[in-house]
């Protein structure tokens, strides 16, 4: 019986460093996500610093054109003479949709201007170019976001 005591209690001894050592890799498991932790929110915030500098930029952006030799323009100076930015936008609106000859959806309308060159400023480009045309009269709604010419 002694024997099988001694047994006993070598296993419980191997329990012991087991359960010590788990402990001390717990830890430092726990103290290694609490640093990462903190590197994370360190990096959400300048995540968000950069995100609003993009933002800011891309809507100065809006403002300007480049001319054919890399240099910007107002977009205001493209404009003719007693037209309004929104009357310029809608105009280009009018003609791209009459160029493709079917209604198209607001968003896909601005992808295809903004390829063109038209440069729109704000958060969501696409919804400022719908607030400068959806009123015009040349332009109908025929479904929800997409927008055709009148017949």
């Amino acid at each position: 019986m002694t024997a099988h005591s001694n047994g006993a209690g070598h296993y419980q001894g191997f329990g012991n460093e087991f359960q010590a050592e788990a402990e001390r890799e717990l830890a430092r498991l726990e103290a290694d996500l609490r640093e990462l932790d903190a590197e994370l929110a360190d990096l959400q915030q300048r995540r968000n610093r950069v995100a609003k500098a993009v933002e800011h930029l891309q809507g100065l952006q809006g403002l300007l054109h480049l001319k054919d030799d890399g240099h910007p323009t107002d977009v205001d100076a493209l404009i003719p003479p007693g037209q309004s930015r929104r009357e310029a936008d809608a105009d280009r609106v009018v003609e791209y949709l009459q160029e493709i000859g079917k209604p198209l959806h607001y968003r896909r309308i601005y992808e295809d201007l903004h390829d063109r060159g038209l440069h729109v400023g704000g958060k969501d480009p696409a919804n400022t170019l719908l607030s400068r045309y959806f009123n015009d009269p040349r332009l109908e709604r025929v479904g929800r976001g997409t927008y055709a010419l009148k017949s």
